[in-house]
Parts: C-alpha cells; structure tokens; sequence
C-alpha cells in the first residue's frame, strides 16, 4: 500500500493474477471432480449373447458411459513387431527419444532431458472380445488413438551411444549440452490381451461400438468428456510369446 493506504499497482497486479489462476486451478479441479464422479458412475457391461438386446432397450441404443472388459482379437489384419519374432497386435508405437545432458547455469548441475524426435503410430481395426470362446458376441473399437489413457506393453527397447572424441566432449562444456544417445522402443497392444475400455457403447448397424463419449448418445442429459483404455499386464513380449 502507499501512504494513502490505497493498494499499489503492484499489488493490485498481483491480486488479479492470483485471482486469474485461483479461478483457472477451481475450474480444472470442477472438471476432473465430474469425470471422476462420471467414473464411479459408469455401468460395467458384461460382453455376452445380452449385449445388443441391452442397448436395443437404452435410449438412443447407447449407453453414455460404460465399462467393458475384453480380450483384444483383430477384425481382419494384425501388425507384427518388428523387432520379435511371433509377435503381434493391433497398435504399434515406434519411438526415437534423445537423451542428453544439460548444465544448469543456476545450480551447477548436469540435469538429464529426453525429448521425442520421432514417433510414428500404426493400427489396424480391433474388438473386444469375452473370454468366453463360446460367446460371439464382440465390441469394436472406435479411435483407440483419442483414449486419455493408453496403455502399451514395450516389446523392444535399444539404447544407441553417441560416440564422443575428445574435441565433442570440450565442445559440449562449452555449449552447455552433452549428447547421451538416441533410445529406440516399440510399444504394443498385442492380441489376447486383457483390455479394460471405458466410453461411450453404442448400437450401430447391428454392431457394438465403444468409441469417446458425446458422439451419439445426443438425447443424453450426460456430456462425458474422457475416454480411457487400459490394457491388463501379460508376460513381456519373446520369442512365441504372443
């Protein structure tokens, strides 16, 4: 304050910035407190001859939010890895991260920093099947890619040095960065992995769709805004192993 006891500029300043982010943190904790209620709320869909009859009787024939659990079979094709043998699946993720060492001019630390160089994403269409065998009934999966979660089991993973003469080394103290190397790994959904999807299910041409929520179910009062996949955990991917 100043010596009328009015608030300075700075002050003031300061209070419409604390404000502006106060309102900002409420607004986010609003919409993560909905999703997680949204979540309690979810109906878990069992995958069985029941399936379409219970959509045909929902409004809409969707189901806002559900929860479905499966094994992952593929609709026709299926990718296989490029770096193990007998393994395949439904989503393959290749990444390049490079790995490197940055002085920290304020403390006097090297801190290490890795960013992606390159990724590239391939998929092929896929359901969810029960673990019934005797059951044919099955969910598709719609735009896997959009999930908030997804979780892929590493199948592969290299790490490639840089190779440094004495000359890189002094330039790097110079430059403040010292190269590491470049990390290579490979990702996948494979098939007959357990999978737990959460989404919207809906009833489309005869067949059970799970896709992101507020796509169809328009007659709904419920605007879910989060999808999630979340693959169950199996034996890292070897030689047969899939």
């Amino acid at each position: 304050m100043d010596n009328s006891g009015k608030p300075s500029t700075a002050q003031v300043v300061l209070l419409a910035t604390s404000s502006a982010l106060t309102a900002v943190f409420y607004a986010i904790y609003r919409r993560k407190s909905a999703t997680a209620t949204r979540l309690k709320e979810a109906r878990k869909i069992p995958i069985d001859q029941d399936l379409k009859s219970v959509l045909m009787e929902s409004p809409g024939h969707c189901i806002p939010y559900a929860v479905i659990e499966g094994v992952v079979r593929s609709v026709k094709d299926s990718l296989n890895s490029q770096f193990v043998d007998n393994c395949k699946g439904v989503i393959e993720r290749l990444t390049l991260r490079e790995q490197k060492m940055v002085w920290n001019r304020t403390t006097h630390i090297w801190n290490d920093c890795e960013k992606i160089i390159h990724q590239r994403t391939n998929t092929v269409p896929f359901d969810l099947a029960s673990h019934d065998e005797g059951v044919a009934t099955a969910v598709r999966v719609v735009r896997p890619l959009d999930a908030a979660e997804l979780d892929l089991e590493t199948t592969y993973e290299n790490f490639h040095p840089v190779a440094q003469s004495l000359t890189d080394v002094i330039g790097h103290f110079i430059s403040g960065e010292r190269p590491k190397g470049v990390k290579e790994t490979e990702e996948m959904l494979r098939l007959g992995a357990d999978v737990t999807g959460v989404g919207e299910l809906v009833l489309d041409g005869g067949l059970a769709r799970l896709q992101p929520p507020g796509r169809a179910c328009r007659t709904s009062s419920a605007r879910w805004t989060t999808t999630r996949w979340c693959a169950g955990s199996r034996p890292a991917c070897g030689s047969g192993c899939c």
